[in-house]
């Protein structure tokens, strides 16, 4: 099974039983109706199934998609984004895909989420600027 990996949990995305990622477009492995292993810092998350796969420059990307994915403004999430990517010459002509990803069990625990709260401190992570 394909997996998709997370660093960070960003907007609390990965409690919610449908969810999205930005990811550098790459149409083998990113694929409409697969089922992926959701893996963050390593731990397991559950399975979800692509069900939307949308692909634009980043520089395309809407305030709306960008607030609801990241939690940031575009801007901003876009400068967040170049940091992830420091390979990626160019990242708002870089063409990307929005994925709508949604969980194959519904857990209204969603894989001990209140656990996870409660023993791990806030993530932070370097931002430009």
């Amino acid at each position: 099974m394909k997996t998709i990996k997370f660093n960070l949990n960003w907007n609390c995305k990965l409690y919610c039983n449908v969810f999205s990622t930005l990811r550098p477009r790459d149409d083998e492995k990113y694929q409409l109706d697969e089922v992926y292993q959701i893996l963050l810092k390593g731990n397991d998350m559950g399975e979800a199934t692509a069900v939307m796969i949308k692909h634009f420059k980043l520089s395309m990307m809407t305030e709306a998609i960008a607030l609801i994915d990241t939690g940031y403004t575009k801007q901003r999430a876009i400068e967040i984004i170049a940091t992830l990517y420091p390979d990626i010459e160019n990242i708002a002509d870089h063409e990307f895909s929005y994925i709508l990803l949604e969980r194959t069990i519904k857990d209204s625990n969603h894989n001990n989420q209140y656990n996870e709260l409660q023993h791990n401190q806030a993530a932070t992570i370097p931002l430009p600027g």
